[in-house]
């Protein structure tokens, strides 16, 4: 299950304090709230991501290999499915069914 809690509290905060610059008309203000939102969501995706990436290791791989991959996972940077998720999805898989062959 993925955890919404502290993402949805950052959220509203900032909603608050958004509303309270748009009372005074505090362009500046409103800008900043509306990129650090932004920024505060693009951060848990990222998370949610690594989490994902994670648990798709549980039990599979050994803890060599875990390490490996943590490594892998915490040097990816960036959002594009082709450049950076399927590339991590790829080492992960491709380590999982490599263990498998070394098994046998």
């Amino acid at each position: 299950m993925i955890d919404t809690e502290d993402i949805e509290k950052t959220l509203l905060s900032l909603e608050d304090l958004y509303n309270e610059a748009e009372q005074t008309n505090e362009i500046r203000k409103l800008s900043f709230f509306s990129k650090l939102a932004i920024i505060e969501v693009c951060n848990w995706i990222e998370e949610v991501q690594d989490k994902m990436l994670m648990q798709l290791t549980q039990d599979k791989i050994n803890e060599e290999n875990k390490k490996y991959i943590g490594e892998i996972i915490k040097n990816n940077h960036g959002f594009g499915y082709n450049k950076n998720f399927r590339k991590l999805l790829l080492n992960i898989i491709g380590i999982i069914e490599l263990e498998k062959v070394e098994k046998n």
